[in-house]
This record gives C-alpha cells, structure tokens and sequence, in this order.
C-alpha cells in the first residue's frame, strides 16, 4: 500500500529523474570510451 502522502506523480517524477540520470552518465562513459 502507498501512503497517501506520496501522490504517483511524485513517484514518476522520481523515477523519470533517475532514470535520466543514469542515461546522462551512460553518454558521459561512452565519449570517454569514444574519445
């Protein structure tokens, strides 16, 4: 059960943020192997 203080969106949030992190990174190690 999810609290009802934490909406969805707050979750989505989150997870879209990490996600897009983790892709920044992913680019970042790529033109390091690249370059």
């Amino acid at each position: 059960m999810v609290p009802k203080t934490f909406p969805p969106k707050f979750f989505k949030n989150l997870f879209g943020t990490i996600i897009l992190c983790l892709e920044l990174d992913v680019m970042r190690l790529r033109k390091q192997l690249i370059f």
